[in-house]
């Protein structure tokens, strides 16, 4: 005698409670997909006591399938074009920006390569768009041939399109779409030229970019920042408090022996309770970035550029400080010469010092 069959709780097409997320979902008709049930201020719809609530999205949802033209729904999803794809993500983009959840250099990349996406193929529907279309726009434009470059741009077409997934259930075409491999163009600082830079620099910035290079914390948001209060020693070491303005978090890390020595130093002109930073300039002051690095605004006894590209931070985007010296730094930085006021100038992960007097190298931003 056979089993008897398993009895269905609930007829085809029904909302249904996942215990799992406790939202409510519904089944798309002829799939497998689950889709989940909002309420009118487009939140999901939790709680096992919330039936009622979730057959009335339901109620909405098919109406829309039956009759919505806006592509807001399921069965308008053929209608969405890709333009309509890009516009929904820079507005997501635009109130990230707002909330301080998304990085204004994030903002104006999607924007620039977004709107470039669509007068290539915006008005394509989004079901005919297909990974040839997006490979053939990036071999388009020779200035990306860098596979940095590439990678950069695809991800922000990719995160438009799982966006739209996400929030409109509009499938992704470009799922499985490959993108280069991340191969940062970091190496090490070398202790020759190590030893070289802090031969051309006086005493307080020798100080300060010493700690930078052997803690990565960001130079002028975290590690200038540090007073004597922010130190913890115990038998197994030193470690600093640090509050990250990236995570809004204070977390702790340890440091290295040479740069506990140099902070116990540092803390006899600092002590505890006086307020004064660990890393100051020869006018005592905070090291900070000037407010017209294109301009030349002093800092310290330093003149700071900012780069072509905008990445006017000490430290390099692919981790928190590799200060990157060419070969060639030894033509423009002579251990033992004379301390005269240097510029520091950063061009895209490097950096270079030389006399003020001295022309600026050709290639360094300034």
């Amino acid at each position: 005698m056979g089993r008897p069959r398993k009895q269905r709780r609930q007829p085809h097409g029904s909302a249904w409670h996942w215990k799992q997320t406790d939202c409510w979902y519904y089944t798309l008709p002829g799939t497998k997909k689950r889709m989940p049930l909002l309420d009118e201020h487009g939140q999901r719809i939790r709680g096992r006591q919330n039936k009622e609530a979730a057959e009335m999205a339901l109620a909405r949802a098919q109406l829309s399938e039956d009759g919505d033209a806006s592509g807001d729904s399921p069965a308008g999803a053929q209608r969405w074009l890709v333009a309509k794809v890009c516009s929904e993500y820079l507005q997501y983009c635009d109130r990230g920006v707002a909330n301080s959840t998304i990085s204004k250099g994030h903002r104006d990349n999607a924007t620039t390569w977004l709107n470039d996406l669509c007068s290539y193929c915006g008005a394509l529907p989004v079901a005919g768009l297909k990974k040839g279309h997006v490979k053939t726009w990036v071999e388009k434009h020779p200035t990306w041939r860098s596979a940095a470059t590439q990678r950069s741009v695809l991800s922000i077409v990719l995160a438009a399109f799982n966006y739209a997934e996400e929030m409109y259930s509009i499938p992704s075409p470009l799922k499985g779409l490959k993108k280069p491999a991340s191969q940062p163009r970091l190496q090490s600082l070398s202790k020759q030229d190590e030893e070289a830079i802090y031969g051309a620099t006086e005493e307080h910035f020798r100080a300060f970019l010493f700690a930078a290079i052997h803690t990565g914390l960001r130079p002028f948001c975290e590690l200038a920042q540090r007073t004597a209060d922010d130190v913890e020693e115990n038998p197994r070491g030193m470690m600093w408090r640090i509050y990250s303005s990236k995570t809004k978090k204070t977390r702790k890390i340890p440091v290295r022996a040479e740069v506990a020595e140099l902070t116990r130093k540092l803390m006899r002109t600092a002590p505890r309770g006086s307020g004064l930073r660990l890393f100051r300039n020869t006018r005592g002051e905070l090291w900070k970035l000037g407010l017209n690095a294109k301009s030349g605004s002093p800092v310290g006894n330093y003149d700071l550029y900012q780069d072509a590209v905008g990445n006017s931070t000490m430290h390099s985007r692919a981790s928190r400080l590799k200060l990157l010296v060419p070969a060639s730094l030894r033509e423009f930085i002579q251990p033992g010469a004379e301390q005269a006021t240097y510029r520091l100038t950063l061009p895209t992960n490097r950096i270079h010092l030389f006399p003020a007097d001295r022309q600026t190298p050709a290639g360094s931003a300034r």
